[in-house]
């Protein structure tokens, strides 16, 4: 696993425009993982497996966790005013 940091300095318009980018593909993406649990769960219960939902659930989050360790990218601001 590597990582990559990347150093940029911003202004703190431009901080304020990224943090909201950020936080909305967060949301997103948390969205889609909770969408892709829910539907195995569902699926599962369909089908009468033996598998609990938690299990599932906490078995995703794994997944997800990760598939979150592997893309990390460090990102480092220097706030210019």
């Amino acid at each position: 696993m590597s990582n990559n940091n990347i150093k940029v300095h911003l202004t703190e318009p431009e901080i304020i425009f990224l943090h909201a980018a950020l936080q909305q593909h967060l949301s997103q993406s948390c969205g889609a993982f909770v969408c892709m649990a829910a539907q195995e769960v569902i699926e599962q219960r369909e089908s009468n497996s033996d598998s609990a939902p938690y299990t599932l659930l906490k078995n995703y989050a794994g997944r997800f966790k990760n598939i979150q360790q592997k893309s990390s990218t460090k990102l480092i601001f220097n706030i210019d005013r």
